[in-house]
């Protein structure tokens, strides 16, 4: 076994090892309750939703993004998977968020989302940036910022300016709101070259706070009210008279701020907006000495403050879920490690399981080609016997017809008691009818005086033939008839 550890070190190198592993990890188990879809279905959901992202829409269907999850969510599928899984937690995440208002579903999505290892680092962003936004409403600004931070890297990975700078101006009110004044002003400042109508209303926006963190309200206002130039969706417009409400109330402007006060009540669905809009008028009716409006603003923010108690529950547990996947090794890696060393020890006892009958499959194979060796010498003798019982033959044929003169009858004959040898010969040395007569005289082992008789040659030159014929073969003429019994035994 000692022998087999020199292998271990390209064992643990080697690529498709580390590709099986990385088709058995498995950090996430899928979603109950949703059916699953074909591979085709789920492509169709995440191209509506992308089409519909594109135009500012949310998808709202929940339990289409659920089936996708458990269609991706599968053990080798979602390696296979990875970037579509993140895009579809992500969007449930979305529906959580915005449309359910489930934050801590919503938070448990995004870090899923964010475990994928997403091939769109726009996307990948996006997701940082609701986690950001997330923290961000509950006023943890330390842990909003650096999520925001990680969604800037992978922004400037996709080297997309529009999203670097809406980035930037979160950065810059996270800091503000931190109280960082100098590092948020710097980085307003970095933001240049604007041209998107929406980008500049942020960046007027994220001004106006600025100044309001700072309590220079008259500053702010100015810039709130550069904003209003701008068009804006339901959810902005409301967020943006809320801060007007807020600004004209501490510049003691009670009539102004009472006038959005009014209208966000009617209109705002947030509970934030609402609780401080009912702050206002009940300032309002206190100073008017209206005790009916006093006691009916009073009860109204007691309801809304009830709603906003439970909300902030799921709030801060969502929080609590954010702050601990960043702050801490997620179980995504203590998953991965666990399955590394246990699919490594696997492998590597298959991989030493492999050398060892490899090398008894080596040892087997020597045996079977010794053994093969044995029987190809014991084919040899043979051959040699039996090819020497053929020459006999034919000499005893040709005792009793002299057709030495007759070639096309000796070549027949020839070829017929010995394997096709003049055939052979023709071809391969190209030799004259002289030369073959030759070599079929000298396996018979005639004599000189036989073999001169029977080429009509004086007995002098008959030795001066033999090594011409010889030379042609490739040997000399003491050797001519061993080379020739060796060249039928090779081609029997």
């Amino acid at each position: 076994m000692c022998s087999y550890l020199k292998y271990i070190p390209s064992f643990l190198l080697s690529s498709s090892r580390i590709f099986i592993l990385c088709l058995l990890f498995s950090p996430l188990l899928p979603l109950r309750g949703a059916e699953r879809l074909s591979w085709q279905q789920a492509e169709q959901v995440l191209h509506t939703a992308d089409s519909l992202d594109a135009q500012g829409v949310i998808y709202r269907d929940t339990a289409a993004f659920q089936s996708v999850i458990r269609t991706y969510d599968r053990p080798v599928v979602r390696c296979l998977k990875h970037s579509e899984l993140g895009k579809a937690y992500y969007y449930l995440g979305r529906n959580y968020e915005d449309y359910h208002q489930r934050y801590l579903s919503a938070a448990k999505c995004y870090t899923r989302s964010d475990q994928c290892l997403m091939s769109d680092p726009i996307l990948w962003g996006r997701v940082n940036s609701c986690m950001a936004y997330m923290c961000a409403q509950k006023n943890v600004d330390s842990l909003a910022l650096c999520f925001y931070q990680r969604a800037y890297t992978h922004f400037t990975l996709a080297n997309d300016s529009m999203y670097i700078k809406h980035t930037l101006v979160n950065i810059s009110n996270r800091y503000a709101h931190l109280k960082q004044w100098e590092t948020a002003d710097s980085i307003y400042q970095s933001i240049t070259n604007i041209t998107d109508s929406l980008l500049l209303e942020r960046c007027l926006h994220s001004r106006a706070f600025y100044f309001y963190n700072q309590q220079q309200y008259d500053s702010a206002l100015v810039y709130y009210k550069r904003c209003l130039q701008f068009p804006h969706n339901s959810s902005d417009e409301v967020l943006l008279r809320h801060r007007l409400m807020q600004v004209f109330y501490h510049t003691n402007r009670l009539d102004s701020a009472v006038v959005y006060a009014q209208d966000l009540v009617k209109t705002s669905k947030n509970l934030t907006v609402c609780t401080n809009a009912y702050y206002i008028l009940i300032e309002d009716a206190t100073n008017k000495n209206d005790a009916q409006a006093v006691a009916d603003y009073a009860h109204l923010r007691a309801d809304i403050n009830s709603m906003r108690t439970e909300e902030r529950e799921d709030r801060s547990l969502a929080i609590y879920v954010l702050s601990g996947y960043l702050y801490s090794k997620s179980p995504i890696y203590k998953q991965m490690i666990v399955l590394l060393l246990l699919t490594s020890g696997i492998m590597l006892c298959l991989y030493l399981w492999r050398l060892y009958k490899r090398n008894t499959r080596n040892k087997k194979k020597s045996l079977c080609e010794i053994k093969e060796e044995s029987a190809t010498l014991i084919q040899e003798v043979r051959t040699m016997e039996t090819v020497e019982e053929h020459i006999n033959l034919f000499a005893a044929d040709m005792a009793t017809q002299a057709i030495w003169n007759d070639y096309a009858k000796l070549y027949d004959k020839a070829n017929l008691f010995l394997f096709d040898i003049v055939s052979h010969l023709q071809d391969s040395y190209r030799l004259s009818q002289q030369d073959v007569k030759i070599c079929l005289m000298s396996l018979l082992q005639m004599s000189r005086k036989d073999m001169a008789k029977n080429l009509y040659r004086a007995e002098s030159s008959i030795p001066k033939l033999r090594a011409k014929t010889a030379k042609l073969l490739g040997t000399d003429s003491t050797n001519l008839r061993n080379f020739l019994l060796d060249y039928l035994t090779k081609n029997i």
